[in-house]
């Protein structure tokens, strides 16, 4: 081949990745405007908990954690103003991360982490999801990087696309702002109650027969839930949300290392599986493994009330200033 030929095909593939990358910006920068200018769905209260979050209590969690904490009753009942940043569809790797993302700007003075008895269990999907942080990459790059170099290679060439960070995004942007959601400081309320066919949906709350793997990135990430708690003096809480049906009473393998090491480092740790005040009621239940706001209500207020009881009230904590 001439080096003429050779000259003319390495122009021709310059222009070709300048196209690439003036259309990567572009439709990126699109893209972004419209992710940033949200105001209902899922990735509206992801942005919202990280950029405009001062509260003083703060949920984490998943579904179970956005569906069961209303924070207009912990402000009520404790004084503090607060906010669910629980995220449906996420488990212990996301939620340790959000915490980590949360404190880097703010300082709450309590935060209630809804554990779930899966958690700790391996789970590709867990990782997959971890894609709801990549708009806010570059921001937070020192603390993303490592989460997502677990499962991932050449993590800083790929966030540079501005289409690539944000293409995990669109669907979800486009399906919030055709069905809006009514969500309260980010708690997600449902109205529906229960119909007693309903087949049982266990998100991660019953036992399994079988022994599923542990996930040694998620029980270092359950760890550093508690470290980065402590580093920033936040007191941290643990729950377990209530069920509709009889749990099974043999921990799984994921839950017992969760308690242990709740208990080892002497936390408080509030388990409401099986509780009367809910097992088997389906007007407080939307589905067997969700409450609806009437079970909500009820289930914050007891919470609210175990907080007073340890002196994690804005009263309490005036009087010991």
């Amino acid at each position: 081949m001439k080096n003429s030929e050779l000259n003319l095909l390495g122009l021709n593939a310059l222009k070709f990745i300048a196209v690439l990358l003036v259309v990567d910006f572009g439709l990126g920068t699109i893209a972004e405007r419209l992710y940033f200018s949200q105001t209902t769905g899922k990735q509206a209260r992801i942005i919202a908990s990280l950029n405009f979050n001062d509260s003083e209590l703060l949920v984490l969690g998943s579904s179970h954690a956005n569906r069961h904490y209303v924070p207009e009753v912990f402000e009520n009942l404790l004084g503090f103003k607060s906010y669910n940043a629980g995220v449906q569809g996420q488990r212990l790797l996301f939620t340790s991360t959000l915490q980590k993302m949360i404190l880097d700007r703010s300082k709450p003075k309590i935060i209630i982490v809804n554990i779930d008895n899966n958690w700790m269990q391996e789970s590709q999907e867990a990782y997959d999801r971890l894609s709801d942080f990549h708009p806010f990459y570059w921001e937070y790059r020192k603390i993303l990087l490592p989460v997502l170099n677990l499962k991932s290679t050449f993590v800083d060439l790929r966030m540079s696309s501005k289409a690539y960070r944000m293409n995990s995004t669109l669907v979800h942007m486009a399906f919030y702002f055709v069905k809006p959601q009514e969500a309260h400081n980010g708690y997600l309320p449902s109205y529906k109650k229960m119909a007693l066919s309903t087949e049982v949906d266990s998100d991660g709350l019953s036992s399994n027969t079988e022994k599923p793997a542990i996930d040694t990135n998620f029980v270092t990430a359950f760890d550093e839930i508690i470290e980065t708690s402590s580093f920033n003096e936040v007191k941290l809480v643990f729950v377990v949300s209530p069920t509709f049906h009889v749990p099974d009473k043999t921990e799984s393998e994921s839950m017992q290392i969760m308690v242990d090491r709740i208990k080892e480092k002497n936390l408080p740790f509030y388990d409401f599986r099986g509780d009367s005040a809910f097992m088997g009621k389906p007007n407080l239940f939307f589905d067997p493994a969700h409450l609806n706001h009437e079970g909500a209500v009820l289930f914050s207020g007891l919470v609210a009330a175990e907080l007073e009881h340890l002196g994690l009230s804005a009263k309490a904590q005036a009087g010991a200033e």
